[in-house]
């Protein structure tokens, strides 16, 4: 699915350089349109999704663009205009076209084209934020992320091991305007003997081995973000020390004394409880990390989202090798089925396993990880009846696979090979190779 596109008539520089670094941020493709008479010809021959037309541009061609997109759905018409400039256009205003005053700050207007931008009608499979998925939760957190983006405050993302939550922090980052950069740290993987030099730097001199003096991860994400992947895991005695410089926006170099003041926006994440009591953060320092919270859902609430994903990154390798694999029947199968308890980072294992082993253009999806000893595919039916459940082990070879599952679909359908055909997505004509190739009695 293409990104959606974002047309501009007119505009004046400033305008124009907000709209641009806004489209980039949110992935937006951007055309410029040089007046109202020229984007009426353009849009005979090109679709937008959304027309941000300028209060600057001449009325009576304006009023002829607008006349001519009234009966079609598309593009939305979004009519920018400076307060002086509010009364001309008010009349224009209506089910057709949204006149919205244009705000002095940035960030505002920013967070103005954001609401617009998330009020148009969704297309299947755009990753929004950089973020793939369609379920409600998912729209909330989309939403999360607009809010909060431009604000300077603190951020903690929440989720399950492998849900995304340095994604987020990315997506966060990107939509923030902000011209540093993002620097990730997991607090969990720096001895803590270690972590305050690294996030605080330190003095040439100041222990055994410094050698030179070190700009720590609080410097280098100076006008930037500062992620802090688990930090929960941090230790006690360093809990204190980032208080303080969350509270003075400045940190001290061991070694040294002197204040270093820094611009840095703090995102931090856990896939722990930091609320319930034995926390092993202070609640003084969650209070302050905690002033926005993002829960990301585990991917086995997400509902369709397991197939949207999947194709994402499946289109991913096929775009990197020139290839057009795609899912076999099975794949889709154990994609539903499938509780995936290590998340998007266990199905990106999957996919990307099964498309090294493809052979052919069919990729099949075999997750390592599972509830029970094997992978289980079906409901058991009632008792009396061919069961329709059928336990592959992790490591099974794929034709026995193949043939079990056929046995199985062909006894569950009474030995109607059409039935069995269509459960399995395949030809009655490749019922019977399977069942030649086999040498196996499927009766």
């Amino acid at each position: 699915m293409g990104r959606p596109l974002l047309a501009i008539v007119e505009g004046d520089p400033s305008l124009l350089e907000r709209v641009s670094e806004f489209s980039v941020r949110r992935g937006l493709a951007l055309t410029q349109l040089k007046s109202a008479a020229h984007a009426q010809h353009w849009l005979q021959r090109h679709r937008a999704d959304l027309l941000l037309l300028d209060g600057d541009a001449q009325r009576a061609e304006a009023m002829d663009l607008i006349n001519g997109l009234a009966a079609k759905p598309q593009p939305r018409v979004v009519l920018l205009a400076m307060p002086e400039q509010m009364p001309q256009w008010r009349g224009l205003a209506g089910d057709s076209v949204e006149l919205l005053q244009r705000p002095q700050q940035p960030q505002q207007l920013e967070a103005l084209l954001d609401d617009v931008v998330y009020r148009l009608p969704r297309q299947r499979g755009h990753a929004r934020f950089g973020i793939v998925g369609e379920c409600a939760a998912i729209a909330r957190v989309q939403r999360d992320i607009a809010r909060v983006a431009p604000l300077d405050i603190s951020v903690l993302i929440t989720g399950e091991t492998g849900t995304g939550k340095e994604l987020m922090a990315k997506a966060i980052h990107e939509a923030s305007g902000r011209d540093g950069r993002l620097v990730a740290v997991n607090c969990g993987a720096i001895p803590p003997e270690l972590l305050a030099s690294q996030l605080f730097g330190h003095e040439r001199g100041s222990f055994t081995g410094a050698n030179q003096r070190h700009a720590g991860y609080f410097e280098q994400a100076h006008g930037g973000t500062l992620f802090l992947d688990e930090i929960g895991e941090m230790a006690p005695e360093l809990q204190v020390y980032l208080l303080r410089c969350l509270e003075t926006r400045a940190v001290t170099r061991v070694g040294s004394e002197a204040e270093v003041k820094l611009d840095v926006r703090i995102v931090a994440a856990t896939h722990r409880d930091l609320v319930s009591q034995g926390s092993p953060l202070r609640r003084d320092l969650y209070y302050r990390l905690s002033q926005y919270v993002i829960e990301l859902p585990p991917l086995r609430e997400r509902g369709g989202d397991v197939h949207l994903i999947a194709d994402a990154l499946l289109d991913e390798l096929n775009e990197r090798y020139a290839t057009r694999k795609q899912f076999d029947a099975f794949s889709r199968s154990v994609l539903e089925r499938h509780s995936w308890p290590g998340n998007v980072r266990e199905l990106s294992s999957a996919v990307a396993r099964g498309y090294y082993r493809a052979d052919g253009d069919m990729v099949t999806i075999e997750p390592l990880l599972s509830e029970a000893p094997g992978i289980h595919i079906g409901e058991p039916r009632a008792r009396g009846g061919a069961s329709d459940e059928v336990t592959f082990r992790v490591g099974t070879p794929l034709k026995q696979v193949e043939e079990e599952m056929l046995a199985r679909t062909l006894l569950v359908n009474g030995g109607d090979k059409s039935a069995a055909a269509r459960s399995l997505g395949i030809s009655v004509r490749t019922i019977y190779n399977l069942m030649s190739r086999s040498g196996r009695d499927f009766n």
